[in-house]
């Protein structure tokens, strides 16, 4: 299977899906996915072609569901944790500059927010940099590493401060903050956005309640 997916796919088609891959942390490599998704849509047209005017829908249903198949268990997914990472890092962040500031270095301010924060999104994939440098990486290994499975630029732009920072000792409150707050500001945009589209939402409601209300109206009449 993976060899045959190497062979269809380009390169660059197969280093795209496992990046993507990396940010879920699924055990597939992007070879077996395409492999996967190729042999799924030819059962599926297997299938198909056996319904009334397959010669029309056989073709549209599989193009449509090999285009979704990434879409719906990748690209989704990813979106959804990078909101997901990006919430857990307006909390994160302070808190560790805060522990920064205490005296600590890097490393152990990193650890102590992971103690304080056991639930938060984000202190459990820091929390796998420290497993990782226990098992013989650096930790400048290990983070580099967690820039890969974060679908996020705003926090791989903060790991890679922290890096610099680590090396050079350069401070971080100032970078770290302003991407914080780049952050709240995309959280509140999107708040104020969606509050805005509450009163259009209730009048379709309402619109789509009054119309099936006025058809079982008439319905009733028409059978009386």
């Amino acid at each position: 299977m993976n060899t045959t997916s190497s062979r269809i796919y380009s390169k660059n088609s197969l280093s795209k899906i496992g990046r993507k891959i990396n940010y879920l942390g699924l055990k597939i490599d992007s070879a077996s996915f395409n492999g996967l998704r190729l042999s799924t849509s030819i059962i599926l047209f297997g299938i198909l072609i056996f319904i009334n005017y397959s010669y029309i829908y056989a073709p549209l249903f599989i193009i449509t569901y090999y285009i979704l198949f990434e879409y719906i268990l990748l690209d989704m997914n990813i979106v959804r944790r990078r909101k997901k990472l990006e919430n857990a890092a307006i909390e994160f962040f302070p808190l560790f500059l805060l522990n920064l500031s205490s005296g600590r270095n890097i490393k152990k301010a990193i650890i102590s927010t992971c103690e304080l924060l056991e639930d938060n999104y984000l202190a459990k994939e820091f929390n796998k940099v420290i497993n990782d440098t226990t098992i013989g990486k650096t930790f400048e290994e290990s983070l580099k590493m967690m820039t890969t499975r974060v679908p996020s630029e705003i926090i791989v732009n903060i790991i890679y401060s922290i890096l610099e920072a680590n090396k050079s000792g350069n401070g971080l409150n100032n970078s770290i903050n302003e991407q914080i707050d780049y952050l709240k500001n995309i959280k509140t945009n999107k708040i104020i956005n969606n509050q805005k589209y509450v009163p259009l939402k209730m009048l379709v409601v309402f619109t789509i309640f009054t119309m099936i209300m006025i058809s079982i109206m008439v319905i009733y009449k028409m059978k009386f």
